[in-house]
Order: structure tokens, then C-alpha cells, then sequence
């Protein structure tokens, strides 16, 4: 699988956008259990319920145990700038240390000041190591020292108006492109990948070669142009933000042209027709099940089920984790997310969801952040997908992100592969607010202690109860993917050997 290397740093052996369950296969304890039809969860549990830090028969989280930052001597560089991508900047100035960053391309970092590398050293053999700003080290082979400025830019450099980073481009319905790593490939017919209907790619520029058109992508990769379309320029919704005294619950119209009624009854006469994603007050719940409405004025009623509700909740146990009190609630039910700080929500929007494969209840600390990933499926998937440098994406468990989304607009509703899509606009946000800041230069960061992080609460209030920890915290681990790969091939060489089995021997020449 190729990936520029901040995708493998920060992601381990490539994250796809889901933790996918195999069939059979245990993702962790905690059945949901959906609600009685015409019974809602206990108002308790509706906000949230008693959060457990570690579900039952979980792998328990431990942060790494890390000497004080040791004292540097003077350095006669100023200012270091990367020899190329993946630059990985380390908690401690030695081997082992969390990985707590990486760089752009030939980005450019203040030197506070250096520190021979130890004895036995893995990362920074024969070196030195650069302790540079705002924290973090870097080996002394893998930057160089430069009389240029500082970066200043941190994250993407968008133009005002641009809502996404690239221009994207999806394979045409029922086509196929070619994907290669440089024009000797294209010359030895050497296919890195073959994309299909649905698969996208990031285009930086365009290439001619032999008479044929190639969009040259931001992973470095040469892809067949005749085959791609362009994708536009991503949604346009955004959620609110938040004003201190702003009244809750309020909602949003989850469908086009919702039916508004003069009675809290499925056949009461449609008074009016609200567009998608119109807001409304809320002045009332009245009814149950199918027949349960909100009243959003005199003689106005709205089904429950055309409307995603923003609810305040009190911090559940677990969540008050980063220093400065974040954390993100994200409501399955309602398909709605609020961002809080301690117990002031500041920020709501419409997300989408995981649909064929569910997005995991739990408390969730936030493990890495990366401005752009490429999304692959795994290799214990059967179906193939590729998503070229997904935007802003802030993982939350294992797979398991919310990130930006170039290909629908679908908000409201579930539609994703497990993980929690955002318009792009939304997830700029998100990924701004979370503390701390991606400091200029850097193309993700991830802290060296989760238990330290802003923790993403997910639940879901249409479920008894409505949250449970469903899965471990913390990136994937190595042992669980190993087992869901060798799981996958014992799977798949089984359905092999039955089908060859069904399959009749050819006949033999006939008998003289």
C-alpha cells in the first residue's frame, strides 16, 4: 500500500475511514438494544448516561511512561527545514519515544536547541537531535539548517471562498483507471492500483505522455484521465455557532420539503413545507413511536423522525480529560454533534454516520489529527474503496474519524462507513478548534498521553441505553488487525475451496 509517510506514521499501516466488525468476529462488548416502538429512552439516558472509562473485556489503555524534558545546549542553527515528506517529530529526544507529529514537505522549524542522541540510539543513529518550536524533537539527519524564515502557515493555505484543499476528481460509473507511480511505470505497464467507479483522487496538475492525458495526484501518483470526473467543490452547509445564552433543544429538518401539520397526527392536514436542513424551535414533544411530533409554533407540528435534535447534556464521566475541558458529543440517533467546552456548548452540526457498518458508542480520546488521508479499505475487507486525502481528519478510534467529506451531502442522515462525515466546512472547524493548535508546518500531530486528550463522546439517544463503550480506545493495534487479517484469509481460502469443490471436473475423451 503506498502512502506518503505521515499516513503511515500517525495511522499505522494505513487507516481506512471504518473500524469494520468482520462477520463473527467480537468487536467488543455492549449489544445495543434498541428502544421499545412508542417508548423513548429515560431522559437520563438520552443525555448521555453514566459513561465507564473501560468497557468490560476491553484492551485497558496505558500511556507511555516518559522521562522530564532534558536540558539542551545552544545550537548554531536557527531555523531547520525538512529534506522531504514524513519528517517525524518525537515527545523526547531518544529511542523509545512517542511519535507526537510530522511535517510538510521541506517545512521550515525555530531551533530551541540540540542534545546528543544516546547510546543504542534506533531513530537518530550517528546524529544529533534538534529541539525545536513550539515542542518536539527532530533527528539532525532528517532536516537540515536554512537561513529562511520559520513556516508560518498552519494547515492549508485556502483562498477565501475554497471550502476544500485539492481539486478532486471521482472514476466515471462502470470505468476503470489505471493508477502509477511515475511515467517508467506507465512505459512498463507496472499498475500500482486500479481505481473503479466511486474511487477518487486528488489532482494536483496534468501530465501528457505518449498522447494520453494523466492528472498527476497529491500522493504522487499518475491516474488515467480519460476515466475521472471532477467532483465540485464540496457542500456548502455549515452548523452554528453557539452563543452563550442560545436556547436548547433546537433542530433541523433532516428531509426535503418536511411535511409541517396542523395536528401532532400522521394524517392532520400539511399546513406548510420545510426545505432540508431548515432550522426550527422547539416548544414541545407530544405523542409516541411513529406518531410522535415536536410543536415548532401555533398549529405547526413536525414528525420526530423529519427532525435532528440538538440537545444540551451534562459532561458525562470520563469526557473532562484535555486540559482545557473539550470535548465533542456526538448523537447517533439524531445525527447531530455539539462541541463543548466543559459544560458550555459552543459549536452544532449535522454529521453523517456509520450505516452498514455502525459508528461505536464509547468515550473516545482523540489520538491523532491529520490535515489529509488517503482512505483505503483494509485488507481483511473484501469490498475495495479508495479516497484520496480526505480532509481534516481527526481519529477518535482505531479506523475511526471525523473528517471532511468531498463526496456527499447527505448530513442528517447516516451514510458513512463508520466513521463521523462532516461537511468540510464543519470539519475545518473541528479540526482547528481541538487543542492544541497543529502548530505551523506540521501535517498532523497526535498527542503522547490519550488520557490527556479532548475526548469524542459517542452515544445514541434513540437506544437503551444509549451509550455503552463498545470499543477500545486509542489507535489500531497490531495484534486485533494481524487477527482480523488471518481471519480474512482463513475465510476467504474456505469460500475458495467450496466453490472449487461445486465446480464439476472437465469430462475426459471419450471411451474407445
Amino acid at each position: 500500500m503506498r502512502m506518503i509517510p505521515i499516513l503511515l506514521s500517525l495511522a499505522l499501516a494505513g487507516a481506512a475511514w471504518a473500524q469494520p466488525a468482520p462477520e463473527k468476529m467480537p468487536a467488543g462488548k455492549g449489544k445495543k438494544a434498541g428502544v421499545k416502538a412508542g417508548k423513548k429512552a429515560p431522559a437520563s439516558q438520552a443525555a448521555g448516561g453514566k459513561a465507564r472509562a473501560k468497557g468490560k473485556g476491553l484492551k485497558e489503555y496505558k500511556p507511555p511512561v516518559m522521562d522530564p524534558e532534558p536540558a539542551l545546549e545552544p545550537s548554531k542553527a536557527a531555523v531547520v527545514e525538512g529534506k522531504g515528506d514524513g519528517v517525524g517529530v518525537y515527545a523526547r529526544p531518544w529511542y523509545p519515544s512517542p511519535r507526537i507529529g510530522t511535517l510538510w514537505s521541506h517545512a521550515r522549524s525555530k531551533v530551541r536547541g540540540q542534545i546528543a542522541s544516546r547510546t543504542g540510539e534506533r531513530i537518530c543513529v550517528k546524529a544529533f537531535w534538534y529541539g525545536i518550536e513550539p515542542f518536539g524533537y527532530v533527528c539532525s539527519s532528517h532536516v537540515q539548517p536554512t537561513k529562511a524564515a520559520p513556516s508560518t502557515v498552519a494547515g492549508f493555505n485556502l483562498k477565501a471562498g475554497e471550502r476544500l484543499p485539492y481539486r478532486y476528481g471521482m472514476v466515471k460509473k462502470g470505468a476503470k483507471a489505471n493508477q502509477y507511480g511515475s511515467v517508467e511505470d506507465i512505459d512498463g505497464n507496472n499498475i500500482q492500483r486500479t481505481l473503479s467507479g466511486a474511487d477518487s483522487i486528488a489532482i494536483t496538475g496534468s501530465i501528457e505522455h505518449n498522447s494520453t492525458k494523466y492528472h498527476r495526484t497529491a500522493d504522487g501518483m499518475l491516474v488515467e484521465a480519460e476515466h475521472i470526473v471532477w467532483m465540485g467543490g464540496g457542500s456548502t452547509w455549515q452548523g452554528v455557532h453557539l452563543k452563550p445564552d442560545e436556547k436548547l433543544p433546537f433542530a433541523w429538518t433532516r428531509n426535503d420539503r418536511a411535511p409541517v401539520r396542523a395536528e401532532p397526527a400522521s394524517k392532520a392536514k400539511i399546513v406548510d413545507k420545510l426545505a432540508l436542513r431548515t432550522r426550527v424551535e422547539l416548544l414541545g414533544e407530544v405523542g409516541e413511536g411513529k406518531q410522535r411530533f415536536w410543536k415548532i409554533g401555533e398549529g405547526r407540528f413536525v414528525a420526530a423522525a423529519d427532525l435532528a435534535v440538538v440537545r444540551k447534556i451534562a459532561p458525562p464521566d470520563g469526557v473532562l480529560t484535555s486540559p482545557e475541558k473539550q470535548w465533542i458529543d456526538v448523537d447517533l440517533g439524531e445525527q447531530a454533534m455539539v462541541l463543548y467546552e466543559h459544560t458550555v456548548p459552543v459549536y452544532a452540526t449535522l454529521v453523517s454516520t456509520g450505516r452498514s457498518i455502525k459508528t461505536p458508542r464509547g468515550n473516545y480520546p482523540i489520538w491523532a489529527r491529520v490535515l489529509a488521508h488517503t482512505m483505503k479499505n483494509q485488507a481483511y475487507e473484501d469490498g475495495q474503496y479508495h479516497m484520496a486525502r480526505v480532509p481534516w481528519t481527526v481519529f477518535f478510534q482505531t479506523h475511526n474519524a471525523i473528517h471532511g467529506c468531498y463526496w456527499h451531502n447527505a448530513y442528517g442522515s447516516p451514510r458513512s462507513h463508520g466513521c463521523v462525515n462532516t461537511a468540510p466546512l464543519d470539519a475545518r472547524y473541528v479540526f482547528d478548534w481541538v487543542r492544541p493548535k497543529l502548530p505551523p508546518g506540521w501535517f498532523g500531530i497526535r498527542p503522547a498521553n490519550l488520557l490527556e486528550s479532548v475526548t469524542v463522546h459517542v452515544r445514541n439517544s434513540h437506544l437503551d441505553p444509549p451509550f455503552v463503550q463498545e470499543r477500545f480506545i486509542g489507535p489500531p493495534d497490531k495484534e486485533i488487525e494481524q487477527k482480523r487479517r488471518d481471519w480474512a484469509d482463513k475465510r476467504r481460502a474456505e469460500k475458495a475451496a467450496k466453490e472449487a469443490a461445486r465446480t464439476p471436473a472437465p469430462a475426459g475423451p471419450p471411451a474407445p
